[in-house]
Formats: structure tokens, C-alpha cells, sequence
């Protein structure tokens, strides 16, 4: 299966079950949809245009936030932002984000979930993990954990890189060069690459060194392309 062998996805469809039942209201015919939407979320992340934002990546998300979880004021929430923040992934849109939160909290209604409030956090996390999105708070810790991968090992970090020149295989050289150094260069440039202290300790400086060898990278493939 795309983007995680089956005892990977067996383990990822067991927690995400256990989330959808610890936030559904305890009605028969609401607690019935949970089957559809957990073979949903599966396919979605499954598609075969996904060769980094598949169901490793959430893992990995949630392996993460696991290390912050107990820190949460609201740790459902996050977790469910989790999940959903990359289950609309079209490299071509410029709208996932978005459309990734409408479709959580169409999932929350389908759910029966009550409390506006908590569906209301979920989109804000979401949508933090967007360009120009507001991390503050709670939505930092979603933000940190999908940018993670900024700060892995050297050797992961090359493998996250063709991963996503794969997704973007549709773009040619020299406009995928010049879009991913904005990218890239729009985080050194940022005060800190993570928000939370936790992040910031565990990845900053082995995230500006992985960012700084690929920018070099680009800059000597953006000469030869």
C-alpha cells in the first residue's frame, strides 16, 4: 500500500479509530460512519501522486507530537489536526490547506461532534500549516511536528527532498529550482525555523544545516539546468 506497508497502516487505522470514537458522541448511528471514514482517510493518503505526503508522513507527524502530547491543552484536537492537515494534496493547488480543514470539519459533522468549539480549533490548526498561517499556541505544535523533517538526519533529509521533486515531477527544472529556494530561503530567513521550545531544541540547528547544503544544491543545479 502507498505510503506505509500493512502492519504500518494497520497500527495508523487502529489509532485513528480509537481517536474518532474518543470525540464521537456515544450514538449507534454516528459511531457507524467510523469504519467509512477511516477507509477514507486511508485512500486519500494513499494516492499515488503522494511520494512524501502519504500516511509515513503522518506517522511521523504523530510520533512527534507523542513526545509533546501530555503538554496539550486540548491533545485531541491536535491529534485530529494531524491527520487531516494533509488529506487534500494536490501539488498543482494552491488550496490544500483549506480544503484539507473543510474536510475536517465536514468529518467532525458526519461525527455528530457537538462542541463548535473544539471543530473550530481543528481548522485553526490546520490552517496554520499553511503559508502566511497563524501559529500561536496549540497550532505551533501541528506546525513544528510537520516541519520535523527539516531537521532529520542528513540521509533522511535527501530521501524528504526527492520525495517531494518527485510530486513535482509535473514542474520543470529550473522553475522547481527557483520555487523550492523560495521556500527553503523563506525559513532561514525566519527568526526560527520551529515555534516551540521543544522543536527548537530537538531540530533548529540540524534543520538550518540540512536547508543551507540543499539552497547551495539548488544554486549549483540552477546554473546547470
Amino acid at each position: 500500500m502507498k505510503g506505509g506497508d500493512v502492519d504500518t497502516v494497520a497500527d495508523l487505522t487502529s489509532r485513528l479509530k480509537a481517536l474518532y470514537e474518543r470525540v464521537c458522541p456515544p450514538v449507534r448511528e454516528r459511531r457507524a460512519v467510523i469504519p467509512d471514514l477511516v477507509d477514507e482517510l486511508v485512500r486519500l493518503y494513499s494516492q499515488p501522486h503522494r511520494h512524501y505526503h502519504n500516511l509515513l508522513h503522518v506517522q511521523e507527524c504523530l510520533r512527534e507530537f507523542d513526545e509533546v502530547s501530555s503538554t496539550c491543552k486540548d491533545p485531541a484536537a491536535v491529534e485530529m489536526a494531524i491527520w487531516y492537515h494533509d488529506i487534500i494534496y494536490e501539488p498543482t493547488a494552491d488550496s490544500n490547506e483549506r480544503l484539507s480543514a473543510n474536510k475536517a470539519s465536514f468529518d467532525c459533522l458526519r461525527l455528530g461532534i457537538l462542541h463548535r468549539s473544539f471543530v473550530e480549533r481543528v481548522v485553526e490548526f490546520i490552517l496554520a500549516t499553511g503559508p502566511g498561517g497563524s501559529v500561536k499556541a496549540e497550532a505551533a505544535m501541528v506546525v513544528d511536528a510537520d516541519l520535523a523533517i527539516l531537521g532529520a538526519s542528513m540521509e533522511k533529509f535527501a530521501e524528504y527532498e526527492g520525495q517531494i521533486r518527485k510530486e513535482y515531477a509535473h514542474v520543470p527544472e529550473k522553475d522547481y529550482v527557483a520555487g523550492r529556494t523560495l521556500i527553503l530561503d523563506g525559513f532561514m530567513r525566519r527568526p526560527t525555523i520551529f515555534s516551540t521550545e521543544h522543536f527548537k531544541t530537538k531540530y533548529e540547528r540540524t534543520a538550518h544545516a540540512n536547508i543551507a547544503r540543499s539552497l547551495m544544491s539548488l544554486a549549483i543545479g540552477g546554473r546547470n539546468a
